[in-house]
């Protein structure tokens, strides 16, 4: 598994969140970063809510946008998805259908992390 570049960590930390105190588990992006094309991926699960957020590393924005474009061609294995990109980030959110808070959350995360930084 390769992960984004270390120097991406803080912002992909800033931009989920991940300092909210809300427990979450690294897991394995799915899809991968290869099947992207992405230079690196990083995975979460948060514990209190059905939640997945992958984020993908590309060169730039107009790569991560490509990349989002065939990405929400997929359709996710089970529940509503929601992409967004920030600079050369893509990010993929997962959340169960039947979950409103879930849903809620998803609408705030790609609030944040919307941008071409």
């Amino acid at each position: 598994m390769s992960h984004p570049s270390e120097a991406l960590m803080p912002r992909i930390s800033a931009l989920l969140n991940l300092a909210d105190g809300r427990a979450f588990s690294e897991i394995d992006p799915q899809p991968s970063a290869a099947e992207l094309g992405a230079a690196g991926a990083i995975a979460y699960e948060w514990a209190d809510q059905p939640i997945r957020a992958t984020v993908y590393e590309f060169g730039d924005y107009w790569q991560a946008a490509e990349a989002q474009a065939a990405l929400t061609s997929r359709r996710a294995s089970s529940g509503e998805a929601r992409t967004s990109v920030n600079g050369g980030l893509l990010l993929w959110l997962v959340a169960g259908a039947d979950d409103p808070a879930a849903l809620s959350r998803l609408d705030e995360i790609v609030g944040a992390f919307a941008g071409e930084e």
